[in-house]
């Protein structure tokens, strides 16, 4: 057991570094709000529970599962058809649509709506959605799937390797209770970093996204559009 826990302790802080750069916000603004730790420690339980549970479905032997559907969407990824750069075509439309409607939408933050951004940071808004983050990187889990392999191949009992895949999942999580660690340790100096990163994003942080979906949408629209004239005219021919 201890030689399968020094195997797979580097391996998971390798891990979280995949994750880190999208939790540093979420995680500065969860700690800015009126419930800090609260919604901080959900978040991180959120992510710490949807591995486990991705774990242990590996560890039952759904693997497969997984891998079919990665390779589903890589086929179609390789070989895409009409009706995927039609789905392509309606994806980008939809946002430059919400792109659109974001440009028009009325600027500026009152104390209310303040307020109101803070009700939505509950503890269970920030679980689900550090759980949402951790199902859409799932397809590049590599090191997990090391991890898993090494626990596997040292033929432990099942609730050996049970424990050994907590352990896993609360080194993942080690790093981002940094952010959380900072914010105890260094109140006042935390404090005012997680403010101006929030003053930033109040500031930049709708025309970045109103900007990326705007020109992400525009080139899908393009791409699929172009892929179908091409289809069109080589049936032609």
């Amino acid at each position: 057991m201890k030689e399968v826990l020094v195997l797979i302790t580097p391996i998971a802080l390798l891990d979280s570094l995949s994750i880190i750069p999208v939790c540093v916000v979420p995680m500065i603004s969860l700690l800015a709000s009126k419930r800090p730790y609260r919604g901080a420690f959900a978040f991180i339980l959120g992510i710490f529970v949807a591995y486990m549970v991705f774990g242990l479905l590996v560890f039952f032997g759904l693997d497969g599962v997984f891998d079919a559907i990665r390779e589903y969407f890589g086929d179609k990824w390789n070989h895409p058809d009409t009706h995927d750069f039609v789905f392509e075509i309606a994806v980008g439309v939809a946002m430059v649509a919400f792109g659109y409607r974001l440009v028009h939408a009325r600027r500026g933050r009152t104390e209310k709506k303040r307020a109101q951004y803070d009700d939505l940071l509950t503890p269970g808004a920030a679980f689900s959605a550090a759980a949402m983050l951790v199902i859409v990187g799932l397809p590049g889990a590599i090191p997990f799937f090391a991890a898993v392999d090494v626990m596997l191949r040292a033929d432990l009992p099942s609730s050996t390797t049970i424990l050994a895949l907590l352990f896993y999942n609360l080194m993942f999580v080690v790093p981002i209770l940094g952010i959380i660690a900072m914010r105890v340790l260094f109140p006042k100096e935390a404090a005012n970093i997680f403010e101006q990163v929030n003053l930033w994003l109040d500031r930049w942080g709708k025309r970045i996204a109103i900007a990326a979906l705007l020109i992400l949408g525009t080139v899908m629209i393009v791409d699929g559009a172009t892929a179908i004239a091409g289809n069109i005219m080589l049936l032609g021919d």
